[in-house]
């Protein structure tokens, strides 16, 4: 692997590569070489929000329950905890799977409106014109003459193509750069787009094939705000946070139920151990009494709790016969083969076989 690494970083233009994930086959390359400023800021964004939604997670994990009542149905007491503890796990889940709220948190917008028969060429650079961004971030934040030197633009390309409805722009969709600016300071200039928007159309421009396609492709490339948004990108926008919403929770499907049970099991868990210190008060008769409710408790949850597990240690089971079963079919079917060309077979060939 040190060989690998170190072919790897021969190549002078790997060398700048922000995050290195190298392919463990041959041949060894950057498979995440294409990642920006950017965009390996929103990936350690997300991670750390994650990160710490976990870890929220694990430090407000719920308490065991009182001794007494744990000693008097210790059967109840697991059945009580664990729904909770799953429950508040799949709310963690749906927290950190929740989509990005395009519309509520950017509002500002570059849009490339490209048609359709060089969208794919104009979908590959898009990657050098959040490059050109990001140098045009931190050449003003260089030259400004606070000590901090914020990023005076942060940048979030949208994963997503929008379908155009402009009747001018038959045939054609757009993509979306989110943009965020810092408030400007007294004395500081504001953030300029048009030299990376113009290195950006003239590298679009020397596409080999333009000169075919002269009068039918087109690409414009505009800033808007959010109110300034077309109604077909916001529409779409809205159904991406739905659609997905909905997926996580089809995902997750027993949140409810867990929740059912949950509350379930704390409201039997109460009433078991007064039973249980009623009993106990009572004598040899009492203390056996207890012990049967006890017993007969913990069978009842030992019942009705691994009733999924044994499920499917029966279905585990049923595969693997399954299985069993087919591999002796086959092993049956190739000997079968095997006799049946030994009885067409001669006599040299018999002896082959």
């Amino acid at each position: 692997m040190r060989k690998v690494l170190k072919g790897v970083s021969e190549f002078v233009q790997d060398r700048h590569h922000l995050l290195k994930i190298i392919t463990p086959a041959f041949p060894a390359m950057n498979s995440t070489h294409n990642v920006s400023h950017s965009t390996k800021r929103v990936l350690s964004e997300e991670l750390e929000a994650a990160a710490k939604r976990f870890g929220a997670w694990a430090a407000a994990a719920p308490a065991a329950p009182a001794a007494a009542a744990a000693a008097a149905a210790p059967a109840a007491a697991a059945a009580a905890k664990e729904p909770q503890t799953l429950q508040a796990w799949r709310e963690v889940l749906l927290d950190v799977l929740t989509p990005v709220d395009y519309l509520s948190t950017f509002k500002h917008f570059l849009e490339l409106q490209v048609q359709r028969k060089w969208r794919g060429w104009v979908e590959s650079k898009v990657r050098h014109l959040v490059r050109s961004l990001e140098r045009l971030s931190h050449s003003s934040s260089s030259s400004s003459s606070s000590s901090s030197r914020e990023l005076q633009m942060t940048i979030r390309p949208l994963p997503l193509i929008f379908p155009s409805q402009d009747p001018e722009w038959a045939e054609s969709s757009s993509m979306l750069i989110a943009l965020t600016f810092a408030s400007p300071k007294a004395g500081e200039a504001v953030c300029d787009l048009r030299p990376a928007i113009a290195e950006f159309v003239e590298l679009i421009n020397g596409w080999p094939e333009r000169a075919k396609l002269l009068g039918s492709i087109q690409l414009r490339v505009r800033h808007l705000r959010r109110s300034q948004l077309p109604q077909q990108i916001v529409a779409v926008l809205q159904q991406s946070v739905s659609s997905h919403s909905n997926l996580v929770q089809q995902l997750l499907p027993n949140s409810a139920a867990a929740a059912a049970a949950a509350a379930a099991a704390a409201a039997a868990a109460p009433s078991a151990a007064p039973a249980a210190a009623a009993a106990g008060g009572a004598g040899e008769a009492g203390a056996a009494a207890a012990a049967g409710l006890r017993e007969g408790s913990s069978a009842a949850a030992g019942a009705a709790v691994p009733a999924s597990t044994q499920q499917q240690q029966q279905m585990l089971l049923l595969q693997q016969q399954q299985q069993q079963q087919q591999r002796m079919d086959g092993k049956r079917k190739a000997a079968q083969v095997v006799g049946d060309a030994a009885a067409a077979a001669t006599p040299s060939q018999r002896q082959k076989i």
